[in-house]
This record gives C-alpha cells, structure tokens and sequence, in this order.
C-alpha cells in the first residue's frame, strides 16, 4: 500500500481497523468507543470502525473527509489539537481528564 508518505508491506487481511476491532475484544470494549487520530489513508479501516475520528492538518485530503474533527495544525502539534478538544468535549473517560 503506498500511502504517498510511505510504502507499507503487510497482509492484505491485516489493517489498523482489524487492529482496533481485537483489541476492542480484548478489552470488553465496542470499537465505536476509541477515538482514532490518523493522517493517511492506511488510517482509513480504523477510521471505519471507531466512533470518533480526527484527523492532523497535514492529513490526506480523503481521510480529512471522513474525520469529525480536522486539526490546524501538523502532525504532533495537530495530535496535542485533536487531544486538547477531547479534553474540552469530555470525550475522554473520567480516570484519563486532566485534574
């Protein structure tokens, strides 16, 4: 899969959605209660499962169309955005906000 930022080799019925969906199990979760924060289209299958979807601004144009929320700003700086308005929405479990 080349995803224009890197070329991933990998099992074609292996992605960061099946990824999600077994750890959910694991977890005794639904997938639908993980945020999922992404910048390529390999993100894309995780995105399809989770119930929350954010993308950095230097995010690809496809996966910024399916995301709830587009940071401004770029990579980890956008991944803090995504975090902050998480925190300010009270999307975040009781145990992970900020005292």
């Amino acid at each position: 899969m080349d995803t224009a930022f890197a070329v991933h080799i990998k099992d074609r019925r292996v992605n960061k959605g099946t990824g999600l969906v077994r750890i959910a199990q694991h977890m005794n979760l639904e997938p639908v209660e993980f945020a999922a924060i992404g910048d390529s289209m390999s993100d894309r299958p995780m995105f399809e499962q989770a119930g929350f979807r954010a993308a950095v601004g230097n995010a690809t144009p496809e996966l910024k169309e399916v995301s709830d929320y587009v940071a401004e700003k770029d990579f980890g700086e956008g991944f803090a955005e995504i975090v902050d308005f998480m925190i300010r929405e009270r999307m975040l479990s009781d145990s992970l906000q900020p005292s």
